[in-house]
């Protein structure tokens, strides 16, 4: 006690500073899991429908998440704003349409959902540091007929010893006359794929390791005897930078399957392809080039919107250069009978089957 005429001293209490409480790391990883499946959802969305309403609210609501959440999500997970990345997606394709077409400036404004020129005009020259009219005119050469890569092949369809069919590729210079052609045009079946979204170059090992853990999604409703593996390349390498070019690895799944983290789940196919066959990865942005230039005018198609399709046929672990890749290419045609796209299997190519140089 305090004596007299002294003040009473009150003790003082120190407060241990509160803990945050932190989720634990499986609830963090099932959020950010939920989150990728939300966002891919989206972003496939966004690429089938550039001409639709894109707002953010619209696009919230698909997420089933408040656009403020949404927004942060998003940002997170593909690296830029929503807004910013359908004005980007828009204004890559209006510079697709000014090198390939001859539309007017106004009807491309018009699809990049610009209510009038002169904004389009501000937007696309702060994108492309040209005005649309200069960037068209900048873009007249690469709409020459582009030749035909010699890494395209031409399939025969043989015979074994055992009255069994095999498909042999040729180089199309040298391939023998019963070869099909270098190009067809055929109808892309309807494909259910789980696929990884990889922004920027992609190396060959990160790769491999999509196609494995692809292949391993996939094995866990039963064995996957001969994986059907395919690259969606969504952008024009003339166009989109290569640090924001999107590739898809794909696996054919079933209806029933769902995607987990960041394995999504998409439908392609459904439409006409013009497809050829090359040698060698490398090979296929030059083979792709052919086929979007030269070989649909010669066929009498036109390029439609939407993205490249490589199939992987087969697999050479010793010489990538071998390795048979088809690329496939959306085109519009006349209203006809096409056959079915099918994936051929690649037999070696022996002596007896060898074509002779000319």
């Amino acid at each position: 006690m305090a004596g007299p005429g002294q003040r009473a001293t009150v003790p003082r209490v120190t407060k241990t500073p509160r803990t945050p409480r932190r989720r634990p790391l499986a609830a963090r990883e099932r959020t950010r899991a939920d989150h990728w499946q939300r966002v891919l959802r989206v972003l496939v969305h966004i690429g089938r429908h550039l001409d639709a309403d894109l707002s953010l609210a619209r696009l919230a609501k698909l997420a089933h998440l408040s656009p403020h959440h949404f927004q942060r999500v998003f940002t997170t997970v593909a690296g830029e704003s929503c807004k910013q990345h359908v004005q980007r997606l828009r204004l890559e394709r209006a510079a697709r349409e000014l090198g390939r077409t001859d539309r007017t400036v106004a009807d491309i404004a018009a699809d990049a959902a610009y209510s009038d020129v002169p904004a389009f005009h501000r937007a696309f020259r702060s994108r492309f540091r040209l005005a649309p009219a200069k960037y068209r005119e900048s873009r007249r050469d690469r709409r020459a007929a582009a030749p035909r890569p010699d890494a395209v092949r031409c399939w025969q369809v043989l015979t074994d010893a055992h009255g069994q069919l095999r498909s042999v590729a040729h180089p199309a210079d040298r391939a023998p006359g019963d070869c099909g052609p270098a190009a067809r045009i055929v109808t892309l079946a309807k494909l259910r794929i789980a696929f990884v979204r990889r922004t920027g170059p992609v190396s060959p090992r990160a790769t491999a390791a999509d196609f494995a853990r692809l292949v391993a999604f996939a094995e866990r409703r039963g064995a996957v005897p001969e994986p059907f593996l395919v690259r969606l390349h969504h952008d024009d390498p003339t166009v989109t930078p290569p640090r924001l070019r999107r590739t898809d690895h794909g696996i054919t799944i079933g209806p029933r399957r769902r995607g987990e983290g960041d394995i999504g789940v998409q439908t392609i196919g459904d439409h006409e392809v013009l497809v050829a066959t090359c040698a060698g990865d490398t090979a296929v942005p030059a083979v792709r080039r052919w086929l979007e230039n030269d070989a649909p005018r010669a066929d009498g198609a036109l390029r439609r919107q939407g993205p490249v399709v490589e199939v992987l046929l087969d697999h050479d672990a010793d010489d990538a250069s071998r390795a048979l890749r088809d690329v496939l290419v959306p085109v519009a045609t006349r209203p006809t009978d096409l056959s079915w796209y099918w994936r051929r299997r690649p037999a070696p190519l022996d002596a007896g089957t060898a074509p002779s140089s000319s």
